[in-house]
């Protein structure tokens, strides 16, 4: 039983140098809520809510994202104990998580870039026919994206009228919406070099938080969300993670807010 006991110690984070089992709570409650506020998933709660109710939405997305940061986690784990007979194991995954958050970084900040660019554009064309440019545009792109998943599912499930009925459609859709996402990815990069314990737990909080302002204020807040500055946001968030976790695996030195 004595490999069981090292692989719980190792799981928990329960070494001291490490920082015990609670490591990785604020980055990945940092990283993870960056990428779900104004995302696909965000916008689905909001629609949602209205049509099975605040809690009945909130009960199944949250069901849907504990599943699925349980299973990121876990496979970031195994990437990282799948390199523990290399000499330099912890700067391998620290490099490798570098990596993963530098490209969130890049896509995110790409994506930025690319809103801006149409942003001008749509502001240069209302400009030539004679229009002010509206300041209180809401059209996003994951709003539409949800709005688009919501009705082909309505299509093919019809409508739901009852509780239990609603929980299942939002968590079947929560779930396939949640799967290749960004945040996804992120837990699993955060659980290379962090303690599966405070990813899931980060994680999670930050799931719980973004999803109770989807559906208890998710209208009000949609139209005052810029896609735009989220993704810069967002990128300027995982530059420094990819950043500052390349420090670590090079120097061997924490880096408080990891």
């Amino acid at each position: 039983m004595g490999w069981l006991r090292e692989a719980t110690v190792t799981a928990l984070g329960t070494d001291a140098s490490d920082g015990g089992a609670f490591n990785g709570v604020p980055a990945s409650f940092l990283a993870v809520f960056i990428t779900e506020i104004g995302d696909k998933t965000f916008f689905l709660a909001m629609l949602l809510a209205v049509r099975h109710g605040r809690l009945a939405v909130f009960v199944a997305t949250l069901s849907a994202m504990f599943f699925m940061t349980l299973g990121s986690t876990f496979a970031g784990y195994l990437v990282s104990t799948s390199t523990a007979k290399l000499e330099d194991s912890i700067t391998v995954m620290d490099i490798v998580a570098s990596v993963m958050f530098g490209a969130f970084a890049v896509s995110l900040l790409r994506d930025a870039w690319k809103l801006h660019v149409k942003d001008r554009n749509d502001g240069e064309v209302r400009a030539l026919l004679g229009g002010e440019k509206d300041t209180h545009d809401t059209t996003h792109g994951e709003l539409l994206d949800a709005e688009a998943t919501l009705d082909k599912a309505e299509q093919k499930d019809g409508e739901v009228k009852t509780w239990w009925g609603g929980v299942y459609q939002t968590f079947c859709l929560m779930f396939v919406a949640e799967w290749g996402d960004k945040s996804m990815f992120a837990t699993m990069a955060l659980a290379t070099h962090n303690a599966p314990l405070g990813v899931v737990l980060g994680a999670m909080g930050a799931h719980a938080t973004a999803n109770a302002i989807a559906v208890i204020g998710g209208g009000m807040l949609g139209k005052a969300i810029s896609e735009k500055y989220m993704a810069l946001c967002g990128g300027i968030v995982f530059l420094a993670f990819a950043c500052a976790t390349a420090y670590e695996g090079i120097t061997r030195n924490d880096v408080p807010f990891l």
